[in-house]
């Protein structure tokens, strides 16, 4: 079987991610930089220092690849829109079509790979749509 990793983290907020792939063992800390009022030398002047809390890789991980994830999202969500245009209230149609949606832009995403490796132009989502609706 398959393993399955529930995990909350809590940095300023708690983060709760479900994977099928990562590991437990323990990654970089997160640093946040932190500014603190000092008196120095006759007068008041401003240190920054870091503040380090632990994470596990897999969270680690899930944070670095995160932007492509949000890029994913954005050509679902915002171009494609199947879930604002498709008014539902069964759970399986509003399912049916995120996931229809994921595998539109994952099309997509192969198909402007491909052309930039033949050294094309990549057309926009929409035309990219339009010709797989027609």
């Amino acid at each position: 079987g398959c393993p399955i990793y529930a995990m909350g983290w809590n940095d300023k907020k708690l983060k709760s991610i479900v994977s099928t792939c990562g590991t437990t063992v323990a990654g970089l800390p997160s640093r946040h930089p932190r500014h603190r009022k000092v008196f120095r030398d006759g007068e008041w002047v401003t240190e920054v220092y870091f503040k380090e809390v632990k994470r596990p890789r897999m969270i680690a991980d899930f944070f670095q690849y995160f932007s492509i994830i949000d890029v994913h999202d954005h050509y679902r969500q915002g171009s494609l829109e199947l879930e604002r245009h498709w008014i539902t209230h069964c759970w399986w149609h509003h399912m049916f079509s995120t996931i229809f949606g994921m595998c539109i832009v994952d099309a997509y995403l192969c198909f402007k790979f491909e052309a930039i490796q033949r050294q094309e132009l990549p057309s926009k989502i929409d035309v990219f749509q339009h010709s797989l609706a027609s």
